[in-house]
């Protein structure tokens, strides 16, 4: 299944191999106050579309929306989340072939998330609250937290985040592999585990960290459509 490629938490310093009891360190500083859009062609073996993000940086918080369109296929996520991306809820609407649609809603609490999932057309609908000890990610802050996390080659961290197919919670894995050039940019090549499976995803090293290419397992690939406009450093 297509994936949007897509989008928690704390401060202070960074290690290999972190975990919940530990703190994530996390930066936001660099996402401006006014609204920001990143649009990327999309290819593989599900043929051809497009994703669109938007982040915006308010006086209360950020709000992030993913919207994935192909053949066949289209999906927009919305999260509204705290500065440190502490998440707070998130909406996910997803539609295949005309035919099969599911709505997901998260609410997030200091330690626990309440799941809603409802199928058409099989009108099944589950509702759930779940508890971790670790930190949790929701699918709509994946891209703004790989670029907010203190990346560094070898870094590690882990999160908890909700399948929405099942609503159960599984972890979402991040390894920085390597260093590596993109059309001249400068990237962290990072490994991304989460409930879609295992994807390779390219953060620019320096400027506002934009997610410029990713990959997934099945060999669908996103890449960043050029800025005409300067984009806006921190």
């Amino acid at each position: 299944m297509l994936r949007s490629v897509v989008l928690s938490m704390l401060m202070a310093s960074i290690a290999s191999g972190l975990r919940a009891e530990e703190t994530v360190p996390i930066d936001t500083s660099w996402l401006p106050m006014t609204p920001e859009e990143q649009t990327y062609d999309m290819s593989g073996k599900f043929g051809e579309g497009m994703v669109q993000v938007s982040s915006l940086r308010s006086a209360t918080g950020i709000e992030v929306q993913l919207s994935t369109i192909s053949p066949g296929f289209a999906k927009t996520v919305i999260g509204e989340m705290d500065f440190n991306l502490k998440p707070g809820k998130s909406k996910t609407r997803m539609m295949i072939d005309g035919k099969i649609s599911m709505a997901t809603d998260c609410d997030y609490s200091a330690d626990g998330v309440r799941v809603s999932t409802f199928m058409l057309p099989y009108n099944q609908k589950l509702e759930r609250t779940l508890k971790s000890n670790e930190p949790f990610v929701d699918f709509a802050q994946t891209l703004l937290l790989l670029r907010s996390l203190k990346l560094k080659p070898n870094a590690e961290f882990q999160f908890a985040s909700v399948k929405p197919k099942t609503t159960t919670l599984i972890p979402t894995k991040i390894q920085v592999v390597t260093e590596e050039t993109v059309e001249t940019i400068a990237c962290y090549k990072v490994q991304l585990d989460d409930f879609d499976g295992r994807s390779s995803i390219w953060v620019e090293k320096g400027g506002a960290h934009r997610i410029v290419k990713t990959e997934t397992a099945d060999g669908t690939i996103t890449e960043l459509i050029p800025c005409v406009m300067p984009f806006p450093q921190p």
